[in-house]
């Protein structure tokens, strides 16, 4: 179930890098400081919602096919499920930067 989340996260992540370049990076790091504090699954779906559907509703960016995980709202997100899911998720985004810097260093 986790694996889900990271891959989620990890595919939303590229598609932000791919589509907007070096902006990505900044991108991506506005989602984890919203995200990464919160200690109540309700406010932590709040912040990742609202700024995906802030970039997604930007014209500028082009980002609107990112959307969120149905499976974030279908499933109950208390104790340590919470934490899982929330790390795998900023893992993920992570990742995907990280996956970025890797392919401008090697050249391709």
């Amino acid at each position: 179930m986790y694996e889900q989340f990271y891959d989620w996260a990890n595919s939303i992540g590229e598609k932000i890098v791919d589509t907007t370049g070096d902006r990505g990076t900044d991108l991506i790091k506005k989602i984890i400081f919203d995200i990464r504090g919160e200690q109540l699954p309700g406010k932590f779906l709040e912040k990742l919602t609202t700024r995906l559907a802030e970039y997604r509703t930007d014209r500028d960016l082009n980002l609107d096919d990112i959307e969120i995980d149905p499976e974030l709202f279908g499933k109950t997100l208390w104790g340590n499920s919470f934490h899982y899911t929330k790390s795998a998720i900023i893992a993920g985004l992570l990742n995907a930067i990280a996956s970025k810097s890797e392919i401008k260093r090697s050249g391709k």
